[in-house]
């Protein structure tokens, strides 16, 4: 059986005036700004951050030599961990970039390619 769950909630008009006004004060930067330059510091330190994690591991992997467990299973485990925790900060830095362009290419696509028909001319 599914319940129907109505949801209502009290917005004033003070309420409705002050997002009203919000939203037509803050409108154009909303669709002018670019997570991607907004955050870029932020991305750079990300990937830097990522970047001495790997090697990191990478020396790890080195200390314990060619034969895989030379360094013992504590060791192991530790550059395993540190490199499950690369891979998840990989991911989640690609996937912040990856929302940034595409909303540029969609603010692209609405607002750079409009077409004009011979009727609106």
């Amino acid at each position: 059986s599914v319940f129907t769950q109505y949801l209502s909630y009290f917005k004033s008009s003070l309420d409705r005036r002050l997002l009203d006004s919000l939203w037509n004060k803050y409108w154009v930067n909303t669709l002018s700004s670019s997570s991607l330059l907004t955050n870029a510091d932020y991305t750079t330190g990300q990937i830097f951050d990522l970047s001495d994690k790997l090697e990191q591991s990478e020396a790890a992997l080195g200390r314990g030599g060619l034969i895989v467990g030379l360094g013992g299973p504590e060791s192991d485990k530790r550059t395993e961990d540190k490199l499950l925790k690369a891979t998840k900060d990989s991911c989640k830095t690609t996937i912040e970039i990856i929302h940034g362009l595409m909303a540029q290419m969609i603010k692209d696509r609405l607002f750079n390619h409009i077409k004009v028909s011979k009727a609106d001319v």
